[in-house]
């Protein structure tokens, strides 16, 4: 009888069954769109309708547990509950309300702590360059203490470079699941550098008092994005130097005012510098929400992808990989809705009203006023091939650890 009839039996068979079996694709996990990506983040709904049967502050929870676990913190990305949520977001929220003075104020700190950092750096190195990923962290460490704790002179700076670096440290082993990553009642090294900072190990290792709960959402977000944003207008200096004398002139008098003044031939605003920066290096790269639908067993996990949608052609044009403030000035509702740095609705970051974009700008600002002209970047090989080509700058979490700024023999001077 031959094979051919087995064939045609085993073909029936398929067909037959494909027909009586029910057809359940898996759905969309990773969301590149901004109408998507906000709903991914208010996490009540799926992108396709289907609803969410966890509460928002669960789905949101449930993807933070590692964080939870790993910094022992208790706040609005941790808990449940959404009245605690909100109570932390407003105690926040009022924290971050400085006025101009408040401002100038955090500015003459920062300038204080930067001088103070590269003395010791190049006090205990080898007296020509700094690193300036450290520098950048220890000012926004230092930015957090000051608005949220209203610790200006009390840290000794070498305890702030120990925090800030472990606490980066903890974060990037945590973000590629490292299986060494302790959790923070076993991690006595993290403890140690918090302790040291805030002396009282019994608030510390209490999940609602641990001093984290304030520092870890603004330490992250910010030195990243100061760092890129410092390397983004060095590297391109002769082009842009009156987007560097715009940032410097913030710095110099961090007002609201100041903040958003075009004063120079470039038209361009410190706020357009800052927001740019945050567009193109986003520091949440992805939001994760948990879901679970009402015909399945078992959750899924839903990513907003923030960096692709924030660096879409469809959105941000041809050149949406390139650095250009200027795009700003022309930005519509469909960039609006596609600028996800902060977050979304009901869970827009505090510091979406200018002051994250705000505390980054005098970082750099300060940076850019006080390294001045007088030095030269210092890096491996491929990291400073991707500073020479113009391309975007990597936004790995652990992108541009080892870079220094080699001050040279006559500018160490100024410092002694």
């Amino acid at each position: 009888m031959g094979i051919l009839p087995y064939i045609g039996f085993a073909v029936a068979a398929v067909i037959y069954y494909r027909r009586r079996t029910p057809n359940h694709p898996q759905p969309n996990t990773d969301f590149k769109t901004g109408p998507e990506c906000l709903k991914i983040i208010e996490g009540s709904y799926h992108p396709d309708g289907r609803r969410n049967y966890l509460s928002e502050h669960d789905a949101r929870a449930l993807e933070n547990e590692t964080i939870q676990r790993v910094f022992g913190i208790r706040n609005a990305f941790t808990t449940c509950d959404r009245h605690e949520a909100k109570r932390f977001v407003q105690g926040v929220t009022r924290l971050m309300k400085l006025t101009d003075t408040g401002w100038d104020g955090l500015g003459r700190v920062l300038y204080r702590t930067a001088w103070d950092t590269l003395d010791m750096e190049l006090a205990t190195g080898d007296r020509t360059r700094v690193n300036l990923a450290s520098v950048t962290q220890v000012l926004a460490l230092k930015s957090s203490l000051s608005v949220f704790f209203h610790m200006t002179d009390k840290v000794d700076n070498g305890g702030l470079l120990d925090l800030a670096a472990t606490i980066h440290r903890t974060w990037v082993d945590m973000k590629r699941e490292e299986p060494d990553v302790k959790d923070f009642k076993d991690n006595h090294d993290l403890q140690n550098k918090l302790s040291a900072v805030f002396p009282g190990r019994d608030k510390i290792l209490d999940a609602r008092s641990n001093p984290l709960n304030l520092i870890l959402p603004s330490f992250e977000t910010v030195w990243r994005v100061a760092l890129r944003l410092f390397l983004e207008l060095h590297r391109r200096d002769s082009d842009n130097q009156d987007d560097i004398l715009t940032l410097v002139a913030f710095a110099q008098k961090p007002t609201d005012a100041q903040f958003k003044t075009e004063a120079y031939e470039n038209k361009i605003s410190a706020r357009s510098l800052v927001k740019e920066a945050f567009r193109l290096y986003p520091s949440t790269r992805r939001i994760r929400r948990a879901y679970l639908f009402s015909d399945a067993e078992n959750r899924i996990t839903c990513t907003a992808n923030v960096e692709a949608c924030q660096t879409d052609p469809k959105v941000w044009g041809e050149d949406a990989m390139e650095f250009k403030p200027a795009r700003w000035k022309k930005a519509g509702v469909v960039q609006d809705l596609a600028f996800l740095a902060f977050g979304g609705r009901p869970f827009l970051c505090p510091a979406s009203q200018d002051f994250g974009l705000r505390v980054v700008g005098l970082i750099a600002g300060v940076l850019l006023d006080i390294f001045g002209d007088e030095w030269g970047l210092e890096l491996d090989a491929e990291e400073m091939k991707g500073l020479g080509s113009g391309e975007r700058l990597s936004n790995d979490r652990d992108a541009y650890d080892g870079v220094f700024a080699n001050i040279g023999e006559l500018w160490k001077d100024r410092l002694e």
